[in-house]
């Protein structure tokens, strides 16, 4: 084993894989104020799009915002704009996203037939507001009852003698007309001459490409985790344990806590079972079917074993010496390990999740009583046994529990 000059272990591969990427444009008022932002699907770190799959691509582009990039990185306080395909309409698939954060947008082309209306009325009834996409013409619009916010024009393919109509008949429904499309000053002064308060073009601004890492997190993990949600007599405890069997999943739980998708985004996290506890379970199970369909057959890597391992060892190390919550130190051991996982500075890593302050600090500078417990896992890890004599561990207690902590580790996979 090879170790930074922290004390941190060093691995030949980290768990992040290759960069995501999501386009991010604004929608913007008569004053040209951020209204909100339409996320949109994109392939690569280039500005296009090659969608092969609907479904994969709002899938991503939900995965990649509220697990990896954070819901309120992207959108701040302001609407998030999802294009949805029928199958995450009707309730094929899960929307992991909360009524009062997102806007639902439906292409005009959809088939608007009775099973798809009840399903959009369902979620009209749940708080999400809903768009039309791509409007050329209302009358697939306006006899709907009453389910539609806002409507997307496309001014591009508008006749202009058209547009007042529409706008005119739109604000007869009470639906918020968007002009969309606009590419020129004039497009822009006309909408707004008609009564248009909302815009999206490349007039206002282009879609920037927002990228970072991608995490993978092994199938069989995931469905473990699953498995374990739908056993009505699962204890707390196995729960967390099929959490922490994973470092990617573990870090991800607490970017769904932090992404801004619920109102608990600010609550610092001390736990594994805080976080569970705060999503709810029902939550946890649409996000991981969700990851599932996303996630290709990966093996579990070995630096989550030793996560896992430092993980217990620091939990018993905390209770052996009585200095914090069991709970708290087996996090902080966890997590230990998520600086080499993603290939980042721990204070880089750490920007991303609400993560109680003591765990931030034991992590970054070693600080505190819990600082102090990773330090000896550190040093048990190395055999530095001079080091665990200057923490005043005893060496006959660390090595039991160093043992009893690697066969835990071992079942836990």
């Amino acid at each position: 084993m090879k170790y930074s000059p922290t004390g941190r272990l060093i691995t030949s591969q980290p768990l992040a894989g290759s960069k995501f990427a999501i386009g991010r444009q604004p929608i913007v008022d008569h004053n040209q104020v951020t209204f909100g932002y339409e996320l949109l699907f994109r392939d690569s770190t280039e500005n296009y799009i090659n969608v092969m799959d609907g479904d994969l691509a709002t899938l991503t582009v939900f995965l990649n915002t509220i697990s990896i990039a954070g819901l309120n990185a992207m959108v701040g306080s302001r609407k998030a704009f999802f294009n949805v395909t029928r199958n995450f309409l009707i309730g094929r698939f899960p929307i992991p996203i909360a009524p009062e954060r997102v806007v639902l947008e439906i292409q005009q082309d959809f088939d608007f037939d009775r099973e798809l209306i009840l399903a959009i009325s369902e979620l009209f009834s749940q708080g999400y507001q809903i768009a039309i996409d791509g409007v050329t013409e209302t009358h697939k619009i306006l006899h709907l009852p009453g389910i539609i916010h806002f409507t997307k024009l496309n001014i591009a393919e508008l006749e202009p003698i058209v547009l007042p109509r529409l706008v005119r008949e739109l604000k007869e429904k009470s639906i918020t007309p968007i002009a969309e499309k606009v590419e020129t000053l004039q497009e822009y002064d006309r909408c707004r001459q008609l009564g248009i308060t909302l815009f999206q073009g490349f007039y206002l601004s282009r879609p920037e490409v927002i990228q970072g890492r991608k995490i993978h997190t092994p199938r069989p993990v995931i469905l473990k985790i699953l498995a374990a949600l739908n056993n009505p007599s699962i204890r707390m405890e196995d729960l967390e344990a099929a959490f922490a069997s994973d470092i990617t999943i573990a870090y991800c739980l607490l970017k769904l806590v932090s992404s801004g998708y619920y109102r608990i985004s600010r609550i610092p996290i001390a736990s594994l079972r805080q976080a569970i506890l705060l999503i709810g379970l029902d939550r946890i199970k649409n996000w991981l079917n969700l990851l599932l369909l996303a996630n290709p057959g990966l093996e579990v890597q070995p630096l989550s074993i030793r996560a896992l391992m430092r993980a217990k060892l620091a939990s018993l190390l905390a209770l052996e010496r009585h200095v914090s919550h069991p709970d708290v130190c087996f996090m902080a051991g966890l997590f230990s390990v998520l600086d080499i996982a993603l290939d980042l500075l721990m204070g880089e890593v750490l920007e991303g999740i609400s993560i109680a302050p003591e765990v931030s600090a034991a992590l970054t500078t070693g600080e505190g009583s819990i600082g102090a417990i990773l330090q000896a896992v550190y040093a048990a890890e190395k055999e530095d046994w001079a080091a665990l004599e200057k923490l005043g561990v005893d060496l006959d207690v660390v090595k039991r529990l160093y043992l009893e902590s690697a066969k835990w580790a071992e079942t836990k996979i």
